[in-house]
Formats: structure tokens, sequence, C-alpha cells
């Protein structure tokens, strides 16, 4: 299509996300100029209703083998999940704030969106030095 570009990762690290509503997942959060994606490496087989609903998805949808299915997109925040894992993905466009911080001994990145949500990543004890220059690096 006219005027498109292609979406260029600026980096990627294994992280612990913690939604809004509570939980920790662990994935793959990739930093991109258009976006910040984060997929779950975990099975998520213990999903339920309230965790749809902390993901902002519509009531629970089983698959004909069982599995979850769904999406929910509210502003510039798109939740999906697909074979029992999950991906978020934050438009750059909708994020309000990307903060380094610590927690006790954690590092980590708080994401502040327009929608009013805060997603946070828990990098543990290693430096989020570089995601942060990642998401500098986007801005333009």
């Amino acid at each position: 299509m006219a005027g498109e570009t292609e979406e260029r990762e600026l980096g990627h690290w294994t992280v612990n996300y913690v939604p809004p509503d509570g939980g920790r997942f662990t994935g793959r959060l990739q930093i991109t100029d258009q976006a910040i994606v984060f997929a779950s490496k975990q099975d998520m087989g213990a999903i339920n209703d309230d965790l749809l609903k902390s993901f902002g998805l519509p009531r629970a949808a089983r698959n004909a083998v069982g599995d979850f299915a769904g999406t929910g997109s509210r502003g510039g925040v798109r939740r999906e999940i697909r074979d029992e894992h999950f991906t978020l993905r934050l438009e750059r466009s909708h994020v309000l704030s990307f903060t380094a911080g610590k927690r006790m001994l954690l590092n980590r990145v708080t994401v502040a969106m327009d929608d009013g949500s805060t997603h946070v990543f828990d990098y543990g004890l290693l430096s989020v030095k570089k995601m942060v220059a990642a998401w500098e690096a986007g801005r333009g």
C-alpha cells in the first residue's frame, strides 16, 4: 500500500509482563519504531474469564480444540490470545510515557497509555538502559 513503511525492530529482551489488573507472564518484549510488542512464551492453559477481562478481551471463546481465542483493542492497546499464548501491542502514537524505574531489586519499565492503562515490564536485576535507548531511538 502506498505510504506504508515497514516496521523496524530496535531491540528485544526476555522479560516478565505485569498486566494492569495483575498476573505475571514471561515472554519476549520487542521495541520497534512503531510499537511495543510483548509475546508470551508460556502456555496459558490456565486462562479464565477473569484473566481475559484483565486483558480487555470479550468473554471467553474456545475454539474446536478447547483453546481460547480472542482479540481486544482499546485505543492504542491491542491484545490477542491464540493457541493459549497472548500478544500485547502498544502503539507508539498512544504512549504517554515510557519510564525506567526500580521496585526493590527489580529493574523495570512502565508504559502509560492514553487510555489510562499502565503496563509494567520487569527485567529482573539486569539494567533497562538498552530498552530506554531503543525507545528513544524510535522517537522521531
